[in-house]
């Protein structure tokens, strides 16, 4: 399995699905980071974590979505679309499920498993 390849994939996955949500231009640090621009400074709001365990792939990623830390220094995703309203988490991560399965198993096959 190439783990590198496979986690880009699932970064695009997930920052292609945000974008087309929220329209807030998330990108993807080398190797794992969900980042925002910042005022010309890039900040974290999430990651891609790929284990092999018992010859299985786990897929873990996190997002800020709604919370921030107590010294408000942390981005989430509610604060860069200025957004007064919690957002939905369900919503969110199904649409992100969604899109990581059409990129690893759509028509356009972005990984492959063997070979």
């Amino acid at each position: 399995y190439n783990l590198h390849q496979l986690s880009i994939i699932i970064g695009l996955a997930i920052i292609n699905s945000l974008n087309t949500l929220f329209n807030c231009n998330l990108k993807l640090k080398w190797p794992n980071d969900i980042v925002t621009n910042n005022y010309n400074k890039l900040e974290k709001i999430g990651g891609v974590l790929i284990e092999i365990c018992n010859n299985k792939i786990i897929i873990g990623f996190g997002l800020n979505i709604n919370a921030k830390d107590y010294r408000n220094t942390w981005p989430s995703l509610k604060s860069i679309l200025n957004s007064s309203q919690d957002l939905n988490r369900e919503l969110i991560t199904a649409a992100i499920v969604n899109n990581i399965l059409e990129y690893i198993f759509g028509p356009q096959r972005y990984f492959t498993f063997f070979g």
